[in-house]
C-alpha cells in the first residue's frame, strides 16, 4: 500500500463530526458491532490495521488498535483513512464522492459498498438513513 497522501484533500471536520456522530454518539470509549469495532468512527481491527499501514508510508505516526478509544488519535486515523476511501470512491464514480457516500464505503467497506453499484439509494434502510443524516449534516 505505497500511497502517497500529500495527493488526498482531508476531509472536512463537518463530515468527521456527522460520521463520529453516527457512529458513536460521540462517546470515546464506544464499543460496537458485537465487541469487534471501537472508539469514535467505530473501527474494526482490519481498518485500523489499514490505516495504519497508509500513515506509516506517509511517514504519519501510528498508533496499536488499543488506541482506537483514544479521541485525538481516533479522529487522525478517522481524517486518513477517510481521505483514502473518498479519493479510491471517487475515481469509481467518476466525481468527487460526498461525505454520506464516503461513509457507507467506510461502514460497508469499498467491497461492501461496491455490491450496491455505490448507489446511495439502493444500501439497505437502516444505513441508508443514516447516511441522509450525514448529507443533511454535511451539505
Amino acid at each position: 500500500m505505497a500511497i502517497k497522501l500529500q495527493a488526498f484533500e482531508p476531509v472536512p471536520d463537518s463530515w468527521l463530526k456527522a460520521i463520529e456522530g453516527i457512529e458513536s454518539g460521540g462517546d470515546p470509549m464506544a464499543i460496537g458491532d458485537k465487541g469487534l469495532a471501537r472508539g469514535l468512527f467505530q473501527f474494526h481491527k482490519a481498518a485500523w490495521d489499514d490505516t495504519t499501514k497508509l500513515r506509516k508510508v506517509n511517514n504519519l505516526p501510528v498508533y496499536p488498535f488499543t488506541k482506537a478509544t483514544n479521541s485525538w488519535v481516533s479522529q487522525e486515523y478517522a481524517q486518513t483513512y477517510l481521505a483514502y476511501l473518498r479519493h479510491r470512491l471517487s475515481e469509481k464514480i467518476g466525481r468527487p464522492a460526498m461525505a454520506h457516500e464516503t461513509w457507507l464505503a467506510f461502514n460497508l467497506g469499498m467491497t461492501g459498498f461496491s455490491r450496491y453499484k455505490y448507489q446511495v439509494a439502493l444500501v439497505p434502510q437502516a444505513r441508508y438513513d443514516k447516511a441522509m443524516v450525514i448529507y443533511h449534516a454535511t451539505k
